[in-house]
């Protein structure tokens, strides 16, 4: 909440020249969804940084230990076959994402237009004009939008159907190799895995 008082008290202290630079959607979007953005990063991204490459190290030692050296690397090499897909679908979200900022941003800024000159709107008859164009604005945002949750269902199905893969590749790799999948063998992988 602090950041975005402290974004809208910076808006407000914004000197003519200043206000030219940056529409009043891009403050709003700038308050609404980017702080929201960097809270989300802070909470959640920042501690991955750390606790991530100990927890593969320990959970890659344990499933050595469990399994053998060769299914774990069936298992990392499904999951680095993965990589590349997940890291191409990550860099289309990101062009996705700033399109539809961008649109976001000049919705809200032809609305705020219309609303700020609503008397002239209405005394000059532009109603639908206006509403032409706020329309077309929100049909760029939804299709947007739409972009938007199509990129991340693949991110989410990749998140969902990894792990099964990863530990159909090592179980298989590990009966291929002539060893009997027992439940003290199972169970554990599955735990370490998850």
């Amino acid at each position: 909440q602090s950041l975005m008082s402290a974004i809208f008290t910076k808006s407000l202290k914004l000197n003519a020249k200043s206000r030219t630079q940056f529409e009043q959607g891009q403050i709003i979007n700038l308050i609404g969804a980017d702080t929201g953005r960097l809270y989300q990063f802070i909470g959640f991204s920042l501690d991955a940084f750390w606790s991530a490459p100990l927890q593969i190290v320990i959970a890659v030692f344990m499933l050595i230990r469990l399994m053998g050296g060769v299914p774990l690397l069936v298992g990392l090499s499904v999951l680095l076959v993965s990589v590349p897909v997940t890291f191409v679908n990550g860099l289309f979200i990101s062009k996705v994402q700033k399109a539809k900022m961008k649109a976001k941003d000049d919705r809200v800024s032809k609305v705020k237009e219309a609303i700020s000159g609503i008397k002239l709107v209405k005394c000059m008859a532009w109603e639908e004009y206006f509403k032409a164009r706020i329309s077309n604005a929100r049909s760029v945002e939804v299709l947007k939008l739409f972009y938007g949750m199509v990129c991340y269902t693949v991110i989410i199905v990749m998140f969902l159907s990894v792990p099964l893969l990863i530990m159909l590749g090592i179980f298989g790799s590990y009966v291929l190799l002539g060893n009997t999948l027992t439940a003290v063998i199972a169970f554990p992988a599955i735990s370490i895995l998850n």
